[in-house]
């Protein structure tokens, strides 16, 4: 059950991602960032071996996946915004600010 929540929980943000990349970037976009916090290094391994490159077959987008800690994932969220590159999809867990 956890494994699906997991898996479910990556398509969705990468679905709402790719609308967000299709109506708010320019053609010459290709890529898009994908902040995590948290994630167990197995789930992190799956999603840059088997999620970010099927996204990127179907959809000619990379996926960078970029993590965080938990006691630093404000900061980084917030020194990216004010750098102008904020990433386009954060999934930080239930407990988030």
């Amino acid at each position: 059950m956890r494994s699906w929540t997991y898996r479910s929980l990556l398509v969705l943000c990468l679905s709402l991602a790719t609308i967000s990349l299709t109506t708010a970037c320019t053609a010459a976009t290709k890529e898009i960032s994908f902040l995590t916090t948290g994630y167990p290094s197995a789930l992190l391994t799956y999603v840059q071996q088997e999620v970010a490159p099927e996204f990127r077959r179907q959809y000619d987008t990379d996926v960078v996946v970029l993590t965080a800690g938990w006691d630093d994932r404000m900061e980084k969220i917030l020194v990216m915004t004010a750098g102008g590159t904020p990433p386009d999809v954060i999934v930080t867990g239930n407990s988030s600010p």
